[in-house]
């Protein structure tokens, strides 16, 4: 997730978050941490909860996952594809 929301309610993108200030999800007011790595930009994810807290991830449906699913198989079935993470060039 690219925006997080601060206790104030401003809006803020996860390139210019500050990782010393608290966030939360747009949708359903959550907790969020920043995350970045060495290959990916700064991302908000929620913080993990469990069934029993009550939190249910929002914004992709079951329809919208079979989408992602179908598109994986198609990409898999055409050619060599790689859904973790960046391949090296080989020489």
């Amino acid at each position: 997730m690219k925006i997080g929301i601060t206790k104030n309610g401003t809006l803020v993108e996860a390139r210019k978050a500050d990782r010393n200030e608290k966030y939360f999800c747009p949708s359903c007011q959550q907790a969020l941490k920043l995350c970045s790595g060495r290959y990916k930009k700064n991302y908000f994810a929620h913080q993990s909860f469990t069934k029993k807290q009550g939190y249910q991830p929002k914004g992709e449906t079951k329809r919208h996952l079979m989408g992602k699913k179908k598109v994986v198989d198609f990409f898999k079935s055409t050619s060599n594809f790689c859904t973790d993470g960046i391949l090296s060039t080989r020489n």
